[in-house]
């Protein structure tokens, strides 16, 4: 069965045994059908357009799988991946506003599909652009490139609506809390462009679809946080003909107060006193005898004992 073409086929097969014995003829129907197994792939191709500027296709970069990767100097680079989800991210230049298309959601986002060739346009917008021929890669003759109409207009969503000079409206409003400061000391920048705020705290401004960058620039002392169409790393997508609002709340950060440390008491020194030692009274000697006194008792001891021993003689 030649199963890497879809369709129904029929089988038959018998088989022998060692004795010799044939079994009955097995006939069988099978069907192959598209999908299975795990070496599936599909095309994809990420192809680079330009509308004003003096930059090529090939100019321009993208992030994909990890990896910062350049345009072939046809503007078209070609991958043969397996069978799903794939982020394709462009690397923004100034002065230039980005915007992806064709089998590309807008956040870059593209499904591979087996046996199938998905295409990513990134067209990259000069600021200012009044409309004019797209600067394409080089195309096979007789076909019209990936993301244009083949007419030199811009297509939808990447720059226009389809006239070459579409524009979609981004108004930004400034809130100021826990203060009253002036919305003159707020800045924003669009893309490229930065500017105050007016009296109103508002801004409107007519731009290029595409994907946009708002950055806040709070006065001294102050937090911003974006909001509405704005997500809160500042990014956002001009549609033709409609009306994008982001909000910036910027709010007073509270100065801590440091708390006086308490004072400490006082130190006060007790000395100890030294402890007075009475001096003991001196002891006078007693007087020492005197010769003649000693010569005296002697005297009276030997006679007594001469008269005790007189008297045991007689006795």
């Amino acid at each position: 069965v030649d199963t890497s073409t879809i369709g129904t086929y029929t089988i038959s097969y018998d088989a022998t045994g060692f004795l010799g014995i044939h079994a009955p003829t097995v006939t069988r129907t099978v069907n192959v059908v598209a999908g299975g197994g795990g070496h599936r792939s599909g095309t994809l191709d990420v192809h680079s357009v330009v509308y004003g500027g003096t930059m090529k296709p090939g100019d321009f970069k993208f992030i994909f799988e990890g990896g910062t990767q350049n345009f072939d100097a046809s503007g078209t680079n070609e991958y043969e991946r397996s069978v799903g989800n794939y982020t394709i991210t462009p690397m923004p230049v100034d002065g230039y506003v980005v915007a992806e298309s064709g089998d590309c959601d807008p956040t870059g986002l593209i499904t591979v599909e087996p046996g199938v060739v998905k295409t990513c346009v990134i067209t990259n917008t000069v600021n200012g652009w009044q409309g004019g021929e797209a600067t394409q890669p080089e195309q096979p003759a007789g076909t019209a490139p990936q993301g244009s109409t083949g007419t030199g207009e811009q297509p939808a969503g990447a720059g226009g609506s389809g006239s070459g000079t579409g524009t979609g409206t981004l108004i930004v409003q400034q809130t100021i809390v826990g203060a009253s400061a002036s919305y003159g000391q707020f800045s924003v920048t669009v893309g490229s462009q930065s500017q105050p705020f007016g009296q109103t705290g508002s801004i409107s401004l007519d731009e290029v679809p595409g994907r946009y960058l708002v950055t806040s620039h709070p006065a001294v002392g102050f937090s911003s946080v974006l909001a509405g169409d704005c997500l809160p790393t500042g990014d956002v997508t001009i549609t033709s003909g409609e009306t994008a609002t982001c909000s910036i709340t910027s709010t007073l950060i509270p100065v801590e107060t440091p708390t006086p440390s308490a004072t400490p008491p006082p130190v006060v020194y007790t000395p100890t006193p030294t402890p007075v030692v009475s001096e003991s009274p001196s002891v006078s000697p007693s007087p020492s005898e005197t010769p003649s006194d000693l010569t005296g008792n002697i005297s009276q001891g030997f006679l007594s004992q001469f008269w005790s021993w007189l008297s045991g003689l007689f006795h």
